[in-house]
């Protein structure tokens, strides 16, 4: 086995394990999930729809990846998947929201920088498994047919930076704006 493939074994086994582990604890504890859902600001008739394509999604990429399908495909809708969690994880600490993160099913663990980071370093995991099993197949990197999906990649990867840069720097705005309205209601 070449050095890419084993990488891409250990990185595509790293997804299916989160993404399974994932979906099978939030359907375990499908409340705690809506519960985060709810406190994020879902209309209350779309919490358990978002609910369960959250967790049907997770189940199907954790499938895709253990079967090695389609590897492209499943990482980049694993990268979107990381990205839109981690955005949620950085408005939730931007403007206060203090609530579990239910990443694993029902936990203490607030949804904030740590679930932020978390899903980041799943997404470059994600990232690194469609590159190393390209090589493995025997190519020296990304095709053409490869290349409307690596631009998404990139292109979300930027955009992601700059939001989360400009998130850090709004956050305290945030803060001091709410912390006016309640000084205001009171």
């Amino acid at each position: 086995m070449s050095a890419a493939a084993a990488v891409a074994v250990v990185f595509r086994a790293t997804v299916a394990l989160a993404f399974a582990a994932a979906a099978i604890g939030k359907a375990r504890d499908l409340k705690a999930f809506q519960r985060t859902v709810t406190a994020l600001g879902i209309s209350s008739r779309l919490v358990a729809p978002v609910s369960y394509a959250v967790v049907l999604l997770e189940a199907l990429l954790g499938v895709l990846f253990a079967l090695g399908v389609r590897p492209l495909a499943s990482a980049s809708a694993a990268f979107a998947l990381l990205i839109g969690f981690t955005a949620v994880s950085v408005y939730a600490a931007a403007v206060g929201i203090q609530v579990s993160c239910n990443c694993f099913g029902a936990s203490e663990r607030e949804l904030g920088r740590q679930s932020a980071m978390s899903s980041l370093l799943l997404a470059a995991i994600a990232v690194g498994y469609a590159l190393s099993a390209r090589q493995a197949r025997g190519g020296v990197g990304p095709s053409l047919e490869d290349l409307p999906a690596l631009i998404g990649l990139v292109v979300g990867v930027i955009l992601l930076g700059r939001w989360l840069l400009a998130t850090w720097q709004v956050a305290p705005m945030i803060r001091a704006r709410r912390q006016i309205e309640a000084s205001a209601e009171q």
